[in-house]
């Protein structure tokens, strides 16, 4: 009898273990998706960056550093420490790109609710949110 306990506790271990895993996500989905939250948070403090420079400038920057200095913050990509990518697009039209790691077009990932859920939806891959200075903007 007492030879099996090493045996059932090593079992319960690794039921844990896979239950842990199944319930939690692996760790590297983890990281992508918190690396893909960071880009969306950057993104939306870009955006108010963008918009005051905007307003204060009459005019779109021709770079994020001017929003970096400007703003006084700077925005990198969280997973390779690079700038984003920025295009102005028209007078008052510009887009901000980067490289997800991860898709969040579904709510559900493998069955279960996604831990990030965010208000921009993006595919995995190269995506540019577009966006345009509102009207109210240019007429102040």
């Amino acid at each position: 009898m007492m030879k099996y306990i090493p045996y059932t506790i090593l079992s319960i271990c690794f039921a844990v273990f896979v239950l842990g895993v199944y319930f939690a996500g692996n760790p590297s989905q983890a990281r992508a998706e918190r690396y893909d939250q960071q880009r969306i948070e950057d993104f939306e403090g870009l955006h108010s960056g963008l918009y005051d420079y905007y307003q204060g400038n009459k005019k779109l920057p021709a770079s994020l550093v001017d929003i970096d200095v400007y703003y006084g913050q700077v925005y990198t990509d969280p997973e390779t420490n690079e700038s984003y990518e920025y295009v102005v697009v028209s007078d008052n039209t510009y887009k901000i790109c980067a490289i997800f790691s991860t898709s969040n077009m579904t709510e559900y990932r493998e069955g279960h609710i996604r831990e990030y859920q965010l208000s921009e939806k993006h595919e995995k891959g190269y995506h540019c949110f577009e966006r345009q200075i509102p009207k109210d903007f240019l007429e102040s």
